[in-house]
């Protein structure tokens, strides 16, 4: 089943360029860097009169949950009544969701996995999708996070899944969407390939190889893995 992307169309094209730089990838051709969709200015969110949204009366400041402001003692508040998104009616982050999806969580970190199993999405659209679930392509950064998106992987149906590396600005500088520092890798053997294939801008976890890392053209349909914090 195909991705459903109405109303996002000028995101997709804008990232399917995948044109960026080491230092601005994460605009990937004007699409706003990833950052937590509640995030909350350090000095807290203002009303409309000027003052704090949280603040109360005498008794000090209180939560206003669904106001679609984070205020302290929220994880999120994305001011609606969807519990699948990840922020529930209470403003908790939740790692669930649809049914036809596979989650794991790390309870170190805080971070929610989502493998996107049925539906199928080229790398730019899934990177779009991934922002609408608040969150990025997954950015593995360690043994341990490639060892708990490995588990999360084995034993579904999922296609070979995308994850959030790429080289498009410059051939063979591999870059996360985020701009976290491209160090670890897990690469298959005779990967990455790009400078002999054309077009194999985009990463992927390939099922042949184990799910190790291979370069593939970022138009291709398949399957991804979103991250987020949980706000643990």
């Amino acid at each position: 089943m195909t991705l459903d992307l109405a109303g996002r169309s000028s995101r997709v094209a804008a990232l399917a360029a995948v044109s960026c730089t080491a230092a601005s990838c994460a605009q990937l051709a004007g699409v706003e860097p990833w950052q937590p969709r509640d995030a909350v200015p350090s000095g807290g969110s203002a009303g409309a009169d000027g003052g704090s949204s949280s603040a109360g009366g005498e008794g000090g400041a209180l939560s206003a949950c669904g106001n679609g402001s984070r205020e302290d003692g929220e994880d999120c508040d994305d001011g609606d009544e969807d519990d699948g998104d990840g922020c529930d009616t209470s403003c908790h982050r939740r790692c669930d969701g649809p049914e036809s999806d596979d989650y794991a969580e790390d309870p170190s970190t805080g971070h929610c996995y989502r493998l996107r199993i049925v539906e199928q999405a080229n790398w730019a659209e899934a990177e779009v999708s991934c922002q609408d679930w608040s969150g990025h392509l997954v950015t593995i950064t360690s043994l341990d996070e490639q060892t708990l998106v490995q588990g999360l992987h084995r034993g579904t149906t999922a296609l070979d899944p995308w994850i959030g590396a790429s080289d498009g600005g410059s051939e063979g500088k591999y870059v996360w969407v985020t701009g976290e520092p491209f160090q670890y890798t897990a690469w298959a053997a005779g990967q990455p390939n790009g400078e002999e294939i054309a077009d194999e801008d985009c990463v992927l976890l390939v099922i042949e190889s184990q799910l190790l890392w291979h370069d593939a053209a970022c138009y291709l349909p398949r399957s991804w893995i979103c991250e987020r914090s949980t706000g643990l």
